[in-house]
């Protein structure tokens, strides 16, 4: 998957947000709708960011995270995976109480986007939920919520009202059926606002030759001598994040921000080797080697 595509789209820039990186579970396979409650571009806390802000009336939209991991825009409680889901998400610009009397050019503009993200993902450009309004998508026990396993086999366009264990109703009562006939339209259009911009940005540089490819991209790390010397790389804090969602810690996971602290020390060792004696996913018969390599990386995001 091509991890960033803002150049690739009519108004396009990015706008890095920098958060850990949050590893799927699932391959992106649901283009989530939020909308932003703002009249403009939000300022985003830390953990708060989508992957893309969308504006239609300026017609422009900015790309906060790589493809290749989730962000964190849902709520994602105890017991219940949300943005590790497959979900690429995108915040509108614009009010839920409003949202759905978008017409004309920004109409148009957003539709158009939605279809390059989507067939940029591999996104079906599909939906079998229901947009509503507050009254019937607002709190975790509205009508409009997916039950857990419901999300988990998800494919297709849902809103933040739809996520299980979440509260709001964005991006409200929006006419999804209409917008999917001019998505599919879009695509279908000799010409378009998708075409490519002139003069694309050189693509990523591929990844070190060590890259596993599970769902995503991944690394082997070594943590036989992290009890001296902590392991530094930037998908530490991953690892540590699916370890904690596996019932590791949250001593020498967590830093003071409530996040995993991206410091590969003795507890993360520990732990690695605990997992790896209970999956069988190291040394084998049930033995750790405390190297996080293809399997143990498989069997912790497959949990």
């Amino acid at each position: 998957m091509v991890a960033w595509i803002f150049d690739k789209f009519e108004g396009g820039s990015q706008q890095t947000i920098v958060d850990p990186f949050l590893a799927w579970k699932r391959k992106p396979i649901i283009l989530g709708l939020h909308s932003t409650e703002t009249d403009n571009y939000p300022n985003y806390r830390k953990g708060s960011a989508p992957h893309f802000t969308v504006f239609p009336q300026q017609r422009t939209f900015r790309q906060h995270k790589s493809l290749e991991g989730a962000s964190y825009s849902f709520r994602a409680p105890a017991g219940v995976s949300t943005n590790t889901m497959g979900v690429i998400q995108v915040e509108i610009v614009g009010r839920a109480s409003n949202l759905y009397q978008l017409s004309g050019a920004p109409l148009e503009y957003l539709t158009s986007f939605l279809a390059f993200v989507c067939e940029s993902v591999g996104i079906p450009i599909q939906c079998s939920v229901q947009f509503r309004g507050s009254a019937q998508a607002y709190g975790t026990n509205a009508p409009t919520r997916l039950s857990k396993d419901a999300f988990y086999k998800y494919e297709g366009i849902l809103g933040h009202q739809h996520v299980p264990g979440n509260e709001h109703w964005d991006p409200g009562p929006i006419p999804i059926d209409e917008w999917i006939k001019l998505m599919k339209k879009e695509l279908s259009a000799p010409s378009s606002p998708s075409t490519p911009v002139s003069n694309p940005k050189p693509s990523n540089p591929k990844p070190p030759t060590n890259t596993i490819e599970v769902g995503y991209k991944v690394e082997t790390l070594d943590f036989r001598n992290a009890d001296k010397t902590p392991v530094k790389h930037y998908l530490v804090d991953n690892l540590q994040g699916l370890l904690l969602a596996a019932g590791y810690g949250p001593d020498g996971l967590v830093g003071s921000t409530g996040r995993p602290d991206g410091i590969g020390g003795a507890k993360t060792k520990f732990y690695l080797g605990e997992w790896q004696k209970k999956s069988n996913s190291g040394a084998g018969n049930g033995k750790a080697d405390y190297i996080a390599g293809p399997k143990t990386w498989k069997t912790l995001i497959e949990y």
